[in-house]
C-alpha cells in the first residue's frame, strides 16, 4: 500500500496521495496509507460524505474536484477507484500542487492504468487469504445467481457463468469450458469456451481489457444483455459442439467427475490422468486443470474445464471451492431452464395431442381411426415407428396396425413374462430409456434388437378401467422419458381409446343399419331371406363364414339336408348334413339361451358343447371360435345362425346385445317373407277353387282345396273329405297329395 501512494503522484506530476480502504456495507471509508501533506491522520475513519474519496467509493467513478484544505489552501485532486470483482475495494487520491495545469487526458489514463495494476496486486495479496477471498467473490456470485435465474437464453448463462471464472475480478482463470449432456446422455457436447490456445494473443487480449476498462461485471451483465454474446474466443472456437461420447475409460477424468459427482484437480506432472483425444487436441489442457459437474438435485448434467494455461500457476483447494460454488450456481439455473423447455415441450405437446384428439371425432370408421391414432402420435412423440395392438381376455392379440416401418407382425398370445403382460396386467406404462442397458432384454420383442431400437415406451389402452390393448412407441436412439411426457402421450391414448369405442359403436349401429335394410328389400321366398341373412351376419359380425339350421316349431325340429351357408364349401355342407343330427344337442341350447358365444372350441370348458365326432370336424376346418344367434320370436324357433371365427376371439356384452338384435331384425325379415309366401299361396289356392267351381271340375276342385291348405298350413298331410247334405253321407277322399319333404 505504501508503495501505491509513493509512486501514484510520480505518475503525473503530484504532490501527495492517499489511499482510502472502503467498507460497502457500513458506507465508511478510512485512511490506510499517505504520502505527503493534506490528509488526515492514518486510522481516520468516516462515514460516506461529500469528500472525493467518499464520492468515488459511493459512485464507483472516478472524480476530478477542487479541494479547500485547512489553513484555506486550495488544491486540485483526482479520485480513482480500485475494484476487485467489480467492486470498489481501495480509493486512490492523487493532489496536485497549486498552479499545476489540469490534469491531461493522459495523465488520467495512466493513473487508471496505474489504479487497474495496483486493484491486481492488492487483490492478489487480498486473495493468499482464502476466507477473505470468499468474502470478496461472494457479491459476484450473487450477482451472477440473480442474472442466470433472469434469462432464459442458454448461451448468455453459459457466458456469464464462465466469464465469472475467466475475469481478473473473478476466479482469474485463463481458460474455460462448459460441456452439457445431450437429451439421450450418450454424449458430453461443448456449449462454450473462453480463453485462447496462445499466451501471446491471451496477453494481447488482457491488455485490451486493462485499457478499456472491462473489469466490472456489472457493466459486462449489461452489456451483456443489451448487445448480446461477444466475440467468439479460440477456446470457444474449439469446443463449441464438441462431442465426447460414452461411456469414457473407467480412468478418464471426465468419467470420475460424472460417477462421483467430485471436482478433478490434476496437479502433478507427469499426469497419471486420461481424457478424450479428441479434448486433448481441442484446448490442450495446462499440466494443472480442473473438471468440475455441474450438479443438480443428484444429477450431473455436464462437466466444466479450467486451467491456468498461462500463469504458470498450480490450482488452490480453495480457488477449486469457488469454482463449485459457481458450478453449484450455474447447475440449478440450468436445471430450471431445462426444466422450464421441457414443461414448455410438455405444453406444446399436449396442445398438439389435443387437437389431434379433437380430429378424431370426425373418424367414425374403426380401422380408420386406429390408422389416424398411430399417425398422430408418431408425430407428435417423433417416434420412429408406433404399433397398436388389441388384445382381448385370454391376451391374445387379435388386431394391429403399425405406422412407420415395413413389417409383418405375428398375431398370437401374449408371452407371460413380456412387457407387453406387465402392462396389461397393472394398466401403468413402461419405459426403456436404453434397450442395450435393460438387463431384461428377454422380455422383450426380437425385432427391438433386430431393429436395433434404442428406446421403447409402452402404453395401455384402456376403456373404462378396462384394458383393450397396447401402444407401442419405439425410438432409433436411447432417450429419457419425463414422467409429464409419459402421461401427456397417455392422455391422448386414452382419448383415443373413448373415440375408438364411440366409432365402434357408430360402425356396429351402421351395420345394423345396412344389414336392417339389405334384409328388409327381400321378400320373394324364404330360401332367399335366409340365404341373405347369411351373407350379412358374416359382413356384419366380420366372421369367418355362417350358417343357418333352420327349425319347425310345430315338428320341434331342425329341418334337413339343406341348411343356407356362406363361405362353407360343399364338400364341409355334405359333411355337416351328415352330421346333422349330432348339431342339434348345441343348436337346441342355443335355441334355449337365446345366444351363445364361445371363445375357444379347444378350451376344456367348451369341448362337450359338441359331440366328438362334430368337434373333431370343427378343429379339422379349422374354426376356433363362434357365436349362436337363436332366430326366435316370443313361443316361435325359426332357426339357429352360427358365425364362425377361425381364431379364438372374446366376446363382450356389447357383442352379445349387438347379435341379439341382429337376430330379432332378422326374425322380422323372415317371418314377413313367410307370411307374404302364406298370403301367395292362400290367394294361388281360391283362384284353383274358384277356377274349379266356375268350370264344374269338382275333383280338381277339391284336390286344389287339399294341396292349398297343405301348403298354407305346414302340414305334413291333408285329408279332404266330402259330405252330401241330402243323404247325409260322408264319402271317402280323392288321394291326398304328397305330404312335404321334411
Amino acid at each position: 500500500m505504501n508503495q501505491i501512494v509513493r509512486l501514484a503522484p510520480t505518475l503525473v506530476h503530484g504532490v501527495s496521495a492517499g489511499l482510502y480502504i472502503n467498507f460497502r456495507n457500513a458506507k465508511e471509508i478510512r485512511l490506510c496509507s499517505s504520502d505527503g501533506p493534506f490528509f488526515e491522520n492514518l486510522g481516520t475513519e468516516r462515514k460516506y460524505d461529500e469528500s472525493v474519496a467518499a464520492q468515488v467509493a459511493r459512485t464507483k467513478q472516478r472524480a476530478i474536484v477542487q479541494l479547500t484544505f485547512p489553513g484555506g489552501k486550495e488544491e486540485l485532486a483526482v479520485g480513482i477507484p480500485l475494484k476487485h470483482l467489480g467492486e470498489v475495494e481501495y480509493v486512490l487520491i492523487v493532489v496536485y500542487a497549486k498552479g499545476t495545469p489540469e490534469f491531461l487526458d493522459a495523465d488520467l489514463e495512466a493513473l487508471q492504468f496505474f489504479a487497474d495494476r495496483a486493484s491486481l496486486i492488492l487483490g492478489t495479496a487480498e486473495s493468499l487469504k482464502p476466507e477473505r477471498r470468499r468474502r470478496a467473490f461472494a457479491p459476484l456470485l450473487y450477482k451472477l445467481g440473480d442474472y442466470i435465474q433472469s434469462t432464459r437464453d442458454l448461451d448468455k448463462i453459459t457466458h456469464a457463468v464462465l466469464t465469472s471464472i475467466t475475469a481478473g475480478y473473478g476466479l482469474g482463470f485463463n481458460r474455460a469450458a462448459l460441456f452439457l449432456f445431450d437429451a439421450d446422455r450418450r454424449k458430453l457436447v461443448g456449449q462454450m469456451g473462453i480463453g485462447h490456445l496462445d499466451g501471446k494473443e491471451a496477453r494481447l487480449d488482457w491488455e485490451f481489457q486493462s485499457i478499456h476498462r472491462t473489469d466490472d461485471f456489472e457493466r459486462y451483465l449489461q452489456r451483456l444483455s443489451r448487445d448480446g454474446l461477444p466475440q467468439i474466443t479460440p477456446v470457444g472456437q474449439a469446443t463449441h459442439g464438441l462431442t465426447l461420447p460414452l461411456p469414457f475409460d473407467k480412468a478418464d477424468l471426465f468419467a470420475r467427475a460424472i460417477d462421483t459427482g467430485q471436482p478433478q484437480l490434476i496437479s502433478t506432472s507427469p499426469n497419471p490422468y486420461v481424457v478424450s483425444h479428441a479434448f486433448f487436441l481441442a484446448v490442450i489442457p495446462a499440466p494443472d486443470f480442473v473438471l468440475v459437474p455441474l450438479k443438480a438435485r443428484d444429477q450431473v448434467l455436464g462437466v466444466i474445464f479450467a486451467d491456468k494455461k498461462f500463469l504458470n500457476e498450480s490450482i488452490s483447494h480453495e480457488e477449486v471451492d469457488l469454482l463449485m460454488s459457481v458450478a453449484n450456481t450455474a447447475a440449478t439455473a440450468i436445471e430450471n431452464l431445462q426444466l422450464l423447455r421441457k414443461t414448455e415441450e410438455v405444453g406444446k405437446r399436449l396442445r398438439s395431442l389435443y387437437e389431434a384428439s379433437s380430429d378424431l371425432v370426425s373418424i367414425h370408421a374403426p380401422r380408420e381411426l386406429l390408422r389416424g391414432i398411430t399417425e398422430r402420435l408418431k408425430d407428435v412423440s417423433h417416434a420412429a415407428w408406433v404399433r397398436w395392438t388389441l388384445v382381448d381376455d385370454t391376451n391374445r392379440v387379435y388386431n394391429h396396425d403399425v405406422v412407420g416401418i415395413d413389417q409383418e407382425f405375428r398375431m398370437g398370445t401374449l408371452r407371460p413374462d413380456g412387457i407387453a403382460t406387465e402392462v396389461m396386467r397393472s394398466g401403468k406404462a413402461v419405459a426403456i430409456e436404453n434397450t442395450q442397458r435393460f438387463p431384461q432384454k428377454n422380455r422383450l420383442n426380437s425385432l427391438v434388437f433386430e431393429k436395433k431400437i434404442g428406446a421403447v415406451l409402452c402404453l395401455p389402452i384402456s376403456l373404462f378401467e378396462k384394458r383393450i390393448g397396447l401402444m407401442w412407441l419405439n425410438y432409433q436412439e436411447p432417450r429419457l422419458f419425463s414422467q409429464a411426457e409419459i402421461e401427456s402421450l397417455q392422455f391422448y391414448v386414452n382419448q383415443a381409446a373413448v373415440a375408438l369405442r364411440r366409432a365402434w359403436r357408430h360402425d356396429n349401429l351402421e351395420r345394423m343399419r345396412h344389414a336392417i335394410e339389405a334384409l328388409a328389400a327381400v321378400s320373394d321366398s324364404q330360401n332367399e331371406i335366409l340365404q341373405k341373412i347369411v351373407e350379412t351376419a358374416k359382413h356384419t359380425f366380420d366372421a369367418d363364414s355362417a350358417i343357418i339350421w333352420t327349425y319347425d316349431t310345430y315338428r320341434k325340429k331342425f329341418i334337413l339336408p339343406n341348411p343356407h351357408a356362406k363361405e362353407i364349401s360343399d364338400v364341409s355342407l355334405v359333411k355337416i348334413q351328415e352330421l346333422g343330427p349330432q348339431w342339434y344337442q348345441g343348436a337346441s341350447r342355443i335355441l334355449q339361451l337365446g345366444w351363445i358365444g364361445i371363445e375357444d372350441v379347444n378350451a376344456p370348458e367348451h369341448r362337450e358343447f359338441w359331440p366328438e365326432e362334430v368337434h373333431q370336424w370343427i378343429e379339422q376346418v379349422g374354426e376356433r371360435s363362434f357365436q349362436g344367434i337363436a332366430l326366435a320370436i316370443r313361443e316361435e324357433k325359426l332357426g339357429v345362425l352360427f358365425l364362425n371365427y377361425n381364431q379364438p376371439r372374446k366376446f363382450s356384452k356389447e357383442d352379445e346385445e349387438f347379435a341379439r338384435a341382429f337376430g330379432n331384425h332378422a326374425v322380422l325379415a323372415l317371418k314377413k317373407v313367410m307370411l307374404l309366401e302364406q298370403v301367395h299361396d292362400t290367394n294361388r289356392m281360391l283362384e284353383i277353387i274358384a277356377g274349379g267351381m266356375k268350370y264344374g271340375k269338382h275333383d280338381e276342385t277339391l284336390s286344389a282345396i287339399a294341396h292349398g291348405a297343405l301348403r298354407v298350413t305346414g302340414s305334413d298331410l291333408v285329408t279332404l273329405y266330402t259330405y252330401d247334405e241330402e243323404t247325409d253321407t260322408v264319402h271317402y277322399p280323392p288321394p291326398p297329395p304328397p305330404p312335404l319333404q321334411p
